[in-house]
């Protein structure tokens, strides 16, 4: 966000008197209000409790977080330090970095290695479900993608109709984890594991 991009919350509630103001201008109501806006005691400190519970409401209504982007703002916001984030849920880095950057379907992590990381990060089940649901989206789209942009089209139909069946074949496993029925069974050991 640039710096012009910021409000200011006092030039906003001045320029809002003002403009109540502005027809019948009476300067001893705006001064008396100006006094009631500067002299607030307004605590800019809110409890640690208080911080996650917003958290976690904000996360549980807003439908498009991945969870790439969960995990990032709740680093943001307890102030971590990544690497120690990935060494106490015992997670690789690499693989820390992945998940944080939404480049492995979330399902192919190890559950218990996941519910440390959302633990250590004060996420609920709430607010993790929808984000894995979203970055399991997010790289099954950009899956699909990868695999369709694979191979030039005009190539395609100089390949034998033998290399097309191998390639069918020929998998790593990757779709045992990567279709929606493991995920709802991962999102329901998860949930199980968070209470």
């Amino acid at each position: 966000m640039n710096e012009q991009d910021k409000i200011d919350p006092i030039d906003e509630m001045l320029s809002i008197l003002w403009l109540e103001t502005a027809d019948n201008f009476d300067n001893e109501l705006a001064q008396k209000n100006l006094h009631a806006i500067l002299s607030g005691n307004y605590s800019i400190e809110m409890s640690s409790i208080k911080k996650n519970e917003l958290i976690n409401k904000l996360y549980g209504t807003v439908e498009n977080v991945s969870l790439g982007q969960l995990i990032t703002a709740a680093i943001t916001e307890t102030k971590r330090a990544e690497e120690d984030l990935a060494k106490e849920s015992q997670l690789p880095f690499k693989t820390f970095s992945e998940l944080k950057n939404d480049e492995v379907f979330p399902n192919n992590i190890p559950i218990l290695l996941l519910r440390n990381l959302l633990k250590q990060l004060n996420i609920s089940y709430n607010a993790a479900e929808q984000a894995i649901v979203k970055t399991f989206d997010i790289m099954k789209n950009r899956d699909f993608v990868s695999s369709y942009i694979s191979q030039p089209s005009f190539r395609k139909s100089q390949s034998s109709s033998r290399d097309s069946l191998m390639k069918i074949y020929k998998t790593d496993g990757r779709e045992l984890f990567e279709n929606e029925e493991a995920l709802n069974k991962y999102l329901l050991k998860l949930k199980e594991l968070m209470k």
